[in-house]
């Protein structure tokens, strides 16, 4: 363990080299009416104000001339990506740009949307966002289109040879009873397997928006007191620093877990990323290494450097595409927990 202080570039520099790669967070529409109870829709609704509403085509375009940078496009942001009608024509432009894509959906929005992303596996990670057996997602809708999408994105990428980009994401414990059938079916042939799963039964309080999850806790409660003193400097155990989310009005939020829009800054319709990424760090690098950066200090991933092998419990174990936070169980057993078959 280093004794000496982390100097404010360096906790910087720390907490940056802890991020797989740089990463855009695409946010398409400002708000979602699949309305998690995990994630705060409430405070996005009440803190964005006039901002505008949809990501235009010409304008991801604009931002996309506008990185400047090597990274790779995430669609998730603060919403369901496939809301946008013009989320095909916008992955097809980052495709033609060579960006490396991620999507994460709950399969709910446009039609033409849906149909087209599944018929098409270009994304490096293909990530179905499923309903667990609490209805925490308690406006997704499932009937016989919702069960036929999730079967045909399974077999997209089974039939591209591409079945590892999968990770199927749950919120709880089990999967809701409808779509734990076809997972299991998938997973008992072996299609499916660990890599494919992220399993979370402690979410994230989304810096202070959630304070209750039906049959779950939240990760601040059982860190218990995750805000301590620290003589060396703080960094985010989620990797946030290279990972801004794009607002449809060009601007860019700090994290993605910010549903307040505390941390906003630049706008990447008008200028560089590199430009905008420089006067950013040149403006935080004092608060974010003294522990005292707004947002982050309501947000229990914002830790003392000296506490940080503590927290690797939140971290994702093995790969950066398998995860679960149940330290009880293993994987396996968390998986087959979730599919109702333990």
């Amino acid at each position: 363990m280093r004794k000496q202080a982390l100097r404010a570039s360096e906790a910087l520099s720390v907490g940056a080299s802890m991020a797989d790669l740089d990463e855009l967070e695409i946010t398409t529409v400002l708000g979602c009416p699949v309305d998690c109870n995990y994630c705060p829709q409430s405070q996005l609704r009440q803190t964005k104000g006039n901002r505008k509403n949809r990501l235009e085509l010409g304008d991801f375009r604009k931002a996309l001339g506008n990185l400047d940078i090597d990274c790779r496009i995430s669609w998730t942001g603060y919403s369901e990506p496939c809301l946008s009608q013009d989320l095909p024509e916008m992955m097809i432009s980052a495709m033609d740009n060579r960006r490396d894509q991620v999507i994460s959906t709950t399969l709910n929005g446009n039609k033409d949307s849906i149909d087209w992303i599944i018929r098409n596996p270009i994304c490096k990670l293909f990530v179905l966002h499923l309903p667990d057996g609490q209805n925490n997602m308690k406006g997704l809708k499932i009937d016989s289109s919702y069960i036929n999408n999730l079967k045909l994105a399974i077999e997209s990428y089974l039939k591209s040879g591409n079945i590892g980009r999968i990770r199927i994401m749950v919120f709880g414990n089990k999967l809701r009873a409808e779509v734990s059938d076809i997972v299991k079916y998938y997973y008992q042939k072996g299609l499916l397997t660990p890599r494919n799963f992220k399993i979370s039964t402690e979410p994230s309080s989304r810096v202070d928006g959630v304070q209750h999850v039906q049959g779950m806790k939240l990760v601040k409660d059982s860190l218990g007191n995750y805000n301590k003193v620290s003589s060396m400097g703080y960094l985010c155990t989620k990797r946030k620093l290279n990972q801004p989310v794009l607002l449809p009005d060009g601007s860019l939020n700090i994290c993605s877990f910010d549903y307040g829009f505390r941390g906003i800054y630049g706008n990447l319709f008008k200028d560089k990323y590199s430009k905008i990424r420089k006067e950013w760090i040149h403006h935080i690098k004092s608060t974010y290494s003294l522990g005292s950066l707004n947002p982050c200090t309501k947000c229990e991933h914002y830790v003392p450097y000296e506490y940080l092998s503590k927290y690797t419990k939140y971290q994702e174990k093995d790969s950066p595409y398998v995860a679960w936070f149940d330290t009880k169980l293993t994987l396996e057993e968390s998986i087959l927990r979730a599919i109702n078959i333990s």
